[in-house]
């Protein structure tokens, strides 16, 4: 399975076994077609070349793992470009690999199923999952969803506008607040009505923060084969304010902090206080599985 992001690009080479997914093989590599290209809303030519290596990777470790069925997602940036055509064909000329662009909508629904497979959700709940291009807001009840929205206001649309200053000054930081009190009003109506008590992260920099607090209080990265965590408020506040003074090399050299994140965890750090300050929520759980192992139960046997 890839899930083709506007900032990472992932692959999962993985099995069924008996209604389990077992996972193979992964990677995540950054690949950002969305960078300079939410403007004009085309992929730029540089990026279309990164995606385009990136992908000739994929497909041969694919090959090497002799995967004989697959799907490769793309979502936010390539929902919006005006070469989208363009991508998809030279992609499939070149690579061999045809891409399905997913509406928001249904990228939605894909990463809830895929959170329910990690994380028993036993009372309401907002599912946030932070992309580069867009982010998802998910409402669901102990059994179903009750209300979902895509929004295009991802991590690398974020940082055009506000974090053009490394670290990201307080004045920038506000602008970004009073940006997202405007944007997330239909998120804001909807939580009113449902009164969700949970926040449930969806991988990405929500992994970040669980590998940076097991690092912090254990001195070593939690089990790989863990796909769902708690992360107390008290623990969040203590990250962001480790986090959010630094600048981009000295967020890399932080214990849990991989490259691929370091760019846009400031960002995701105002994004994920803003939710949980304004919807006033009790709880972080943290689901390693997002999108991709929600699309893996459509390659069901």
């Amino acid at each position: 399975m890839l899930d083709l992001g506007s900032n990472t690009f992932h692959l999962l080479v993985f099995r069924w076994e008996e209604s389990r997914l077992v996972q193979e093989f992964s990677l995540s590599l950054p690949a950002k077609i969305g960078l300079g290209s939410f403007g004009d809303g085309g992929i730029q030519p540089e990026a279309m070349d990164r995606a385009l290596v990136v992908l000739h990777q994929f497909k041969r470790i694919m090959e090497e793992w002799q995967v004989t069925k697959y799907r490769a997602i793309g979502t936010s940036a390539l929902r919006q470009a005006a070469n989208q055509a363009v991508f998809l064909a030279r992609v499939e000329r070149e690579v061999g690999l045809r891409i399905e662009v997913i509406s928001g909508v249904d990228e939605a629904s894909f990463i809830f199923e895929g959170v329910r497979m990690a994380v028993p959700i036993t009372s309401p709940s907002l599912v946030l999952d932070i992309g580069g291009g867009s982010v998802e807001f998910i409402l669901t009840d102990e059994t179903q969803v009750v209300w979902k929205k895509s929004l295009e206001i991802g991590g690398l649309r974020l940082m055009e506008k506000f974090h053009r200053f490394d670290p990201m000054p307080l004045a920038s930081q506000e602008r970004m607040r009073t940006f997202l009190r405007e944007q997330l009003l239909p998120v804001t109506n909807a939580v009113h009505q449902y009164a969700p008590q949970v926040l449930v992260g969806s991988s990405g920099s929500f992994d970040t923060l669980v590998d940076m607090w097991w690092m912090k209080t254990t001195g070593q990265l939690p089990p790989a084969d863990q796909s769902s965590f708690t992360l107390s408020l008290d623990a969040f506040v203590a990250l962001k304010g480790q986090i959010l003074p630094l600048a981009e090399p000295e967020r890399r050299e932080l214990p849990g902090m991989i490259p691929l994140r370091s760019g846009m965890i400031s960002i995701a750090m105002v994004l994920i206080d803003h939710v949980l300050l304004t919807y006033q929520l009790e709880k972080i759980h943290v689901s390693r599985y997002s999108l991709k192992e929600g699309v893996c139960q459509t390659l069901k046997p």
